[in-house]
């Protein structure tokens, strides 16, 4: 089994609530609902059953002309009337003129019926001629859920952008005409033809056609879903312009196969719809009229006026020709030399045609936008797309491009541009070299300590570069406050013959801390010693454990397993309880039984930690007697290393 289907447009935002576009489908569904799920009246269906019922019983009763027409379709009578035959039974008594009466009469009531009900008065009935409200109303009517659900997604896909593009009005105007031109078509290609034709997908396969063509280079995403032995799923993104086009030649292959009904639908309204809605889409945009009149109107409309050749040079980008984008945006900007959007396509176009002044004109880009904000600079880097990677830039200006994005919180994308700042000489480079390292979730050592060497000459990154050293060496007992081990214990020492028994392992160092902030991929951990941050990945193992606390109540403990044990000393264990834990500010808006299995995901996700004791259940919460017993069952073993 293979399932083709259209999932969406990518990047498919419009500027306005697509209004017209709404209404049109909440129409076909309250249409939908009247005539097919709660219909008003009969609809003869049920008399046409019954005669069916008779006829396959008697096969030579004479079924009447208008109900085969209606009920049956001539290409089906034949095949209905060789099944029957078939299946006679010879025991069967004669047909008399009484049984043919009956049946004649119950099928002119089926035809009646149908002709009475609001399904056939409102769809197109060729057979009636051109004088019928079904030349309009057809296209908000549908045969069943399948067909009403299949016209709608083709509709989400296009309908909203060409609404965007056209303004309301037009769009309507243009469905509308779309609609009745693929009525005109099925209507050339059977105009005797005596049963319904109703459905939105002639007026559809209209938007189709104009939105192959005007938004050529979109890319339509698709989902398939395959069924052998096992099943296959995804998506993936085709062009616009190959989607419509692959559509219509599949409609092509069904009207050579089975004419203008081919399988039941409407294949001649398909082409005709798609073929008009191209029409006039290439019509609009190759007399002008949509950039002279359309776009400008539109624009008042939405509350500002883009230029028409803006559009234009989006276009030529997205196709990758950079000399029409460039041609596009200089038409704009001799006419409007403000405007920032015009400014940051030319600047991309001259960067990617390799033009000499191309990056001057990159960077005045650039600092323009940075004093407008981290958003608008966002918004700018975003829309330059590659042109204004780091590398691209020159090391003063991405260090004001990681500054600014820094304070805004962004420090993924701020570390990025910290890079090239790095080769800046003086106390700025150091600076860069020292943030860069700040935001690296596994810096090297080597690099901090020459760092540190650095900037301990300076005051105010001094402080700085010593918690990036401490943070380094986490691992390490000097990073952290420990409690003083017990003097007290002392080992008396005998001669003895028997070989001396194994020095006992080390006991865990287990320090009480809190969880002060976090950031990508680190935790700011308070201890005796002061505030260090700890990166996720150098977390070894967690621990979780319950036991009493003196009030009578239970308590919850963390512990995150930074050294394991090794002959020398005991494993390093940072434990907190759950308030310790500041779950309310990590994650705010939770509840702190999610919140807190957020956090351990988080540290398990980047660390890859162990679960502490061995074996124990991840969803689990073990009960301890005391907190020792819980160091003992969790940390006396050792760990890996």
């Amino acid at each position: 089994m293979f399932i083709l289907i259209p999932v969406g447009v990518d990047d498919h935002t419009v500027d306005r609530m697509p209004v017209i576009s709404i209404g049109i489908a909440v129409a076909c569904a309250l249409a939908f609902l009247v005539t097919w799920v709660f219909p008003i009246g009969s609809d003869g269906e049920k008399e046409a059953r019954e005669v069916m019922r008779r006829w396959v019983q008697q096969p030579d009763l004479v079924l009447p002309p208008t109900f085969v027409e209606r009920f049956v379709g001539p290409t089906y009578e034949p095949i209905l009337r060789r099944r029957a035959a078939a299946a006679r039974n010879p025991r069967a008594r004669p047909v008399t003129s009484e049984d043919q009466a009956q049946l004649d009469e119950l099928a002119n009531r089926a035809v009646a019926e149908s002709d009475a009900s609001l399904l056939r008065r409102f769809s197109l009935v060729p057979s009636r001629g051109p004088w019928q409200a079904g030349w309009f109303t057809s296209m908000f009517l549908h045969f069943g859920w399948m067909h009403l659900l299949g016209n709608l997604l083709f509709f989400y896909i296009c309908g909203p952008l060409l609404e965007d593009r056209w303004g309301r009005l037009l769009f309507l105007a243009f469905y509308l005409g779309c609609g009745l031109l693929a009525a005109m078509a099925q209507y050339g290609a059977e105009p005797h033809f005596q049963g319904m034709v109703a459905g939105a997908s002639g007026a559809i396969a209209g938007c189709m056609g104009a939105f192959s063509f005007r938004h050529a280079r979109r890319r339509v995403r698709m989902g398939y879903l395959f069924w052998l032995i096992r099943i296959f799923r995804g998506t993936f993104a085709i062009s616009a312009w190959l989607w419509g086009i692959a559509w219509f030649v599949l409609q092509l292959a069904d009207y050579a196969l089975g004419g203008s009904r081919g399988g039941g639908v409407a294949v001649a309204a398909h082409l005709g719809g798609f073929v008009a809605g191209g029409v006039f889409a290439l019509l609009l945009a190759g007399t002008g009229i949509e950039k002279r009149f359309v776009a400008p109107a539109v624009d008042r409309k939405v509350g500002w006026s883009q230029h028409p050749e803006f559009f234009v040079g989006i276009e030529a980008l997205e196709r990758g020709d950079p000399a029409a984008a460039r041609r596009a945006f200089q038409a704009v900007l001799s006419e409007r030399p403000d405007q920032l959007d015009a400014r940051i396509g030319l600047a991309r176009a001259s960067m990617e045609l390799g033009d000499p002044g191309a990056r001057a004109e990159l960077e005045a880009v650039v600092a323009g936008v940075l004093a407008a904000g981290p958003e608008a600079l966002r918004n700018a880097l975003e829309q330059l797309g590659p042109v204004a990677e780091p590398d691209r830039l020159r090391p003063a200006m991405a260090w004001r491009v990681a500054q600014t994005l820094d304070a805004a919180g962004d420090t993924r994308a701020a570390r990025q541009y910290y890079a090239p700042a790095r080769k800046l000489e003086g106390l700025v480079g150091l600076k860069a070299r020292l943030r860069a390292l700040e935001l690296d979730p596994a810096p090297s050592p080597e690099e901090v300590d020459a760092v540190r060497a650095e900037a301990g000459r300076i005051p105010e990154l001094s402080p700085r570069a010593e918690m990036l050293l401490r943070s380094v060496t986490l691992d390490d007992s000097r990073a952290i406050e420990l409690p003083p081990d017990d003097g007290g214990l002392e080992i008396e020492r005998h001669a003895s013959a028997e070989p001396p028994p194994p020095a006992p392992r080390p006991r865990p160092r287990v320090v009480p801390v809190r969880i002060v902030g976090r950031e990508n991929g680190r935790l700011d951990i308070a201890s005796a010693s002061g505030v260090n941050p700890l990166p996720l990945q150098r977390v070894l193992g967690i621990a979780v454990g319950v036991v009493p606390a003196e009030n009578g109540k239970n308590v919850v403990l963390t512990d995150l397993v930074i050294g394991w044990s090794d002959q020398t000393r005991g494993a390093t264990v940072l434990r907190a309880t759950l308030p310790d834990l500041g779950l309310h500010r990590l994650y705010p808006g939770f509840e702190p039984r999610t919140a807190y299995a957020r956090f351990l995901a988080e540290i398990e996700g980047a660390s890859r930690a162990m679960r502490l004791p061995a074996g124990v259940d991840p969803a689990s919460f073990p009960r301890y007697a005391s907190p020792e017993e819980m160091t003992r069952a969790c940390h006396d073993q050792g760990g890996g290393g």
